[in-house]
């Protein structure tokens, strides 16, 4: 006897179809792509862009400038008298070299504490999708022995039923047939359930 699949809610043949060999699993290029995997990536991109500008509050300063004067006199010959400068300015912040860097040795710390918490994110994230994958298929064999067992039980129950209406099997039978139905019945409905879940799961870390 096989169920249609408003029996059971999900066709497992067809997740099952959904969840790919290890070799069709995102490797760490790929996960790259997810988007926590980003936004751990754009914080060590920040804490970088602060270190650096904490290492330019410390780093001597060229400025140069240009001063072009040309005043006019009483004819229209351009022979009035002109004056120009040019400045060059170097500045080394002496004072802000201890509040530099410790600036810089705090900015350090954080760049690589957030490349820490980055790569510790990554590695659990990694673990989550391989999990992920294993408790989808794990759910989808459930779901398969759960339809099985639970045609075998309606089967069985149309089968007692049959032979007691001609008196070849008691009401305990029947009793006994219908329990088996309704503990198979549950067990469908509960192996269906966690492959809703495990398949969220799934499609949560395939997201890109």
């Amino acid at each position: 006897m096989e169920l249609s699949e408003t029996d059971v809610g999900i066709d497992a043949a067809e997740t099952a179809g959904d969840v790919g060999g290890p070799e069709e699993f995102p490797d760490f290029a790929d996960v790259s792509a997810h988007p926590g995997i980003r936004q751990a990536d754009s914080t060590v991109k920040l804490s970088e862009s602060n270190r650096l500008l904490a290492v330019s509050d410390v780093l001597p300063r060229f400025n140069f400038l240009f001063d072009y004067q040309w005043e006019a006199n009483d004819t229209l010959e351009l022979d009035g008298d002109e004056q120009w400068t040019a400045t060059l300015a170097l500045e080394i912040p002496i004072f802000q070299g201890l509040t530099g860097a410790f600036g810089i040795a705090q900015s350090q710390k954080q760049f690589l504490a957030a490349k820490l918490r980055r790569d510790d994110f990554r590695r659990a994230f990694l673990q989550r999708a391989y999990s992920a994958q294993l408790n989808m298929r794990s759910a989808t064999q459930r779901v398969v022995a759960a339809q099985k067992e639970l045609a075998f039980a309606k089967e069985n129950l149309d089968v007692v039923d049959a032979r007691r209406q001609i008196g070849a099997a008691s009401n305990l039978d029947l009793l006994d047939a219908q329990f088996s139905y309704i503990r198979a019945k549950s067990r469908a409905v509960t192996a269906t359930a966690d492959l809703q879940i495990a398949r969220a799961e799934w499609e949560y870390v395939r997201t890109q």
